[in-house]
């Protein structure tokens, strides 16, 4: 089951399990800058991928296991970014203020590939 909401003219979809229980919800690319730069030292590096592929980019684990790799099959500007899940349950700050970074240069790039979609 699938509920919509509109907010500044943008939908996003929460997805609920049988029970009516919010299984996760898709945050917009704002949304997602915004929760990287005010929580960076309360983001896990599983939430970190999330957040990513939900807005289409690749994560992969790098050679280590600790070091992850992203890029976006669509934005042939972007070589890709990296971080770290080495440091505890948490990330080291700089790496979630880092990636909102990245997304905010890449803003226009990644909002043209969700009209497509």
């Amino acid at each position: 089951m699938t509920r919509e909401r509109h907010q500044d003219s943008i939908t996003k979809i929460d997805l609920f399990d049988t029970t009516g229980g919010v299984i996760m919800a898709k945050l917009t690319l704002k949304e997602v800058v915004k929760r990287l730069s005010e929580s960076s030292t309360n983001i896990s590096c599983e939430e970190m991928r999330k957040l990513l592929e939900d807005l289409g980019f690749k994560v992969r684990k790098g050679k280590n296991g600790n070091h992850h790799t992203f890029s976006h099959p669509e934005i042939s500007s972007f070589h890709g970014g990296n971080y770290d899940c080495g440091h505890g349950s948490k990330m080291k700050p700089v790496y979630p203020r880092n990636v909102a970074a990245i997304l905010n240069r890449l803003e226009d790039d990644i909002e043209g590939n969700d009209d497509k979609a």
